[in-house]
C-alpha cells in the first residue's frame, strides 16, 4: 500500500556521477536517494527485488516498480538547489496522519543520507552531499490534458514540470575583457562595473525566445527532426554579485525555460563568454545572433560545469477560466532551507574546487573543466575555432586521422578520403585546434580514451566513441607513429613533436630536406 509522494531534494553535484540511476561506474544522486528511502523503510520492493552493492554499501531496486520520476536531469558535477522526485512510498510506519508522517519520514531519510556519506567517506563527521527538505502527496498530474485519450494520468516529475530555472555562479573575471600584463590574470583581481554588467546582460537577452539551440546540444535528435532541439527561454538574466571568501566576485546568471536540451545552459554561457573576451564590442552582439541563427553546425565552447545548479522546477498552469495560474506543487515553505544550504553547501563547495583546481599549474594535470581559471586558459588558445562552421555532422573519422597523421599538412583536397567534402584549409584549422589541444594538456595526452574525448567533448561537446571505434582510431595512429609530423605515439600517449609546430601553434612544413 504506497502512496505517490513528491520529494524536493538538493544536493552538491561535484562527487556524484549525475542524476539518473546507472547500472554501472560511480554512484549517481538516484542510487544514494534510493538506498536511503530503502533504508529508511519509506520505499519497499517485493522480496528480491533490491540488491546490495558489497563496495559502496547502498541498497537498490528497480525504480519503475517504484514509480519513480525526477523533474530535470542533471549532469556530472552539477548542483540542485530545488530537484524533485517523485515515487510510490510507504507512510503508515511513520504516523497515523500525514502532518506526523511527513517530518517522521524526512529526519528518518536524511538520517540514513549522512550514515552512508560517512561510510563513502570514511569520515565520522563527514555530511550528507543530498538533502531532504520535504514531503508532498501529489494528484493527477497536468499532463493529463496533453495526451490523446485525454484519459487520468499519475503525476509525472518530469512532464508535469511546466518550468526549471537554473543559476550559473560565473566568476566576474570571466565576463570581462581587460588589457593587463597577464594573458590570464587572478579571478580573483576583478570587479565588474555596472556597464560590463549591461553588456554581458545585452547578450544573455539575445537567447530569450523560441530558438533552435541545435548548436548547443552534444545529442541532435537529427532523425527527429529540427523540433527537438527548438527550446523557449523564458528569461535569461544576471542576478546578484557575491564575493567569496578567496576575493573572487561571483556574478549569478539566471536562466528559466519549459526545458532544455543536454548542455545547453553550459553553451550558451560559454558562447557568452567567448564574445565578451575575444570579440570587440561592437561586434559581440552580431556574433552572438549569427551563432543562435545559423542553420548550420557551429563550434560553441562548453562552459565548465562547476557553477550551474538547478535553482528550481515549477509545477504550474494557466487557469482559463478563472485566470491566474494553478499550482500543483508548492514549497515554499521550504523556501528558507533551501536557500540555507545554497550558502552552506553548493557556494562553498564551487569557491573550494575553483581554489583547489587551480594549484595544478602544470598544463599536464589540468582538466580543461574542472574550473573556470583552466578552461578560460583552454578557450584562449584555442580560439580560432570558436564560432566557426563545419560541414555537416562531419566528425574526424578514421580516415580523417590517417589524414591528421600523415606528413603532407598542403596535400590538395582530392588527395583526402573519400565522402568528406571540406577544403584543405578546413581541415588545417581543426589540425591547428588539435595542436593547442595537446599544449593545453601539456604537450601529450594518453591517446585512450583522452584524444576522442578532445576531439568530441571539448570541440564539439559530443559524445565519447565506443570501443570498436576507439579500436579503430588507435590502430591508425600506430600505423603512422613513424611518419616524421607534429605529433607521435609513445606507447599509449600522443605526444606533439614540437620542432614541427611554429610559434602560432600551427603544424609546419618538415624541415628542407626531409621526408614523412
Amino acid at each position: 500500500d504506497t502512496t505517490l509522494c513528491a520529494v524536493l531534494i538538493g544536493y552538491v553535484g561535484s562527487r556524484y556521477h549525475g542524476l539518473q540511476k546507472h547500472d554501472k561506474g560511480p554512484p549517481t544522486v538516484e542510487q544514494e536517494l534510493e538506498s536511503a528511502l530503502i533504508k529508511a523503510g519509506a520505499l519497499v520492493y517485493e522480496a528480491g527485488v533490491v540488491k546490495e552493492d558489497a563496495r559502496t554499501g547502498l541498497k537498490n531496486g528497480d525504480l519503475v516498480k517504484a514509480r519513480w520520476s525526477h523533474a530535470s536531469r542533471t549532469d556530472k558535477g552539477v548542483h540542485a538547489i530545488g530537484q524533485v522526485v517523485a515515487l510510490g512510498m510507504r507512510l503508515k510506519w511513520a504516523g497515523a496522519t500525514w502532518e506526523s508522517q511527513e517530518p517522521a519520514i524526512v529526519e528518518k531519510v536524511n538520517q540514513e543520507l549522512t550514515r552512508q556519506s560517512r561510510v563513502r567517506f570514511d569520515d565520522a563527521k563527514a555530511l550528507a552531499d543530498i538533502v531532504v527538505y520535504g514531503l508532498k502527496k501529489v494528484p493527477k498530474g497536468f499532463y493529463d490534458e496533453r495526451r490523446l485519450d485525454k484519459g487520468v494520468t499519475r503525476f509525472d516529475a518530469r512532464r508535469d514540470a511546466t518550468g526549471r530555472l537554473y543559476e550559473y555562479q560565473c566568476p566576474t573575471g570571466a565576463l570581462v575583457s581587460r588589457k593587463t600584463s597577464s594573458a590570464n590574470p587572478s579571478l580573483s583581481t576583478v570587479r565588474i562595473t555596472e556597464e560590463e554588467t549591461k553588456a554581458v546582460q545585452d547578450l544573455l537577452f539575445l537567447y530569450q525566445g523560441t530558438h533552435d539551440f541545435h548548436n548547443f546540444t552534444a545529442d541532435k535528435c537529427s532523425d527527429e527532426g529540427p523540433t527537438e532541439t527548438q527550446r523557449v527561454v523564458t528569461r535569461f538574466t544576471t542576478g546578484q554579485k557575491r564575493l567569496s571568501t578567496d576575493g573572487v566576485e561571483y556574478l549569478a546568471l539566471l536562466v528559466e525555460g519549459d526545458s532544455f536540451i543536454y548542455h545547453q545552459i553550459r553553451k550558451m554561457v560559454g558562447l557568452a563568454i567567448f564574445a565578451l573576451r575575444h570579440k570587440q564590442p561592437a561586434d559581440r552582439v552580431s556574433f552572438v545572433k549569427e551563432v543562435l541563427t545559423d542553420k548550420k553546425a557551429r563550434y560553441v565552447p562548453l562552459a565548465p560545469s562547476l557553477g550551474l545548479m538547478l535553482e528550481r522546477v515549477m509545477f504550474r498552469k494557466e487557469n482559463r477560466t478563472h485566470g491566474g495560474f494553478t499550482t500543483l506543487l508548492d514549497f515554499e515553505a521550504v523556501a528558507p532551507r533551501m536557500s540555507e544550504f545554497k550558502k552552506a553547501r553548493i557556494y562553498p563547495e564551487i569557491d573550494g574546487k575553483e581554489r583547489s583546481e587551480q594549484k595544478n599549474a602544470a598544463l599536464d594535470k589540468q582538466q580543461v573543466h574542472s574550473c573556470m581559471h583552466h578552461w578560460l586558459a583552454f578557450i584562449a588558445r584555442t580560439q580560432q575555432i570558436w564560432g566557426v562552421r563545419f560541414t555537416g555532422s562531419w566528425l574526424p573519422g578514421v580516415n580523417d586521422l590517417d589524414w591528421l597523421f600523415s606528413s603532407a599538412p598542403t596535400r590538395p583536397t582530392s588527395a583526402r578520403p573519400s565522402g568528406n567534402g571540406e577544403s584543405s584549409e578546413e581541415f588545417e584549422r581543426l589540425r591547428g585546434v588539435l595542436v593547442e589541444c595537446l599544449r593545453c594538456c601539456g604537450g601529450s595526452i594518453k591517446f585512450l580514451p583522452d584524444l576522442p574525448e578532445v576531439l568530441q567533448e571539448r570541440l564539439r561537446s559530443r559524445r565519447p566513441l565506443n570501443t570498436k571505434n576507439k579500436d579503430k582510431l588507435r590502430r591508425v595512429v600506430k600505423d603512422r607513429n613513424e611518419r616524421r609530423v607534429g605529433f607521435r605515439l609513445e606507447g599509449e600517449t600522443l605526444v606533439l613533436k614540437e620542432e614541427h609546430i611554429n610559434g602560432d601553434g600551427d603544424i609546419a612544413q618538415p624541415p628542407a630536406g626531409e621526408k614523412g
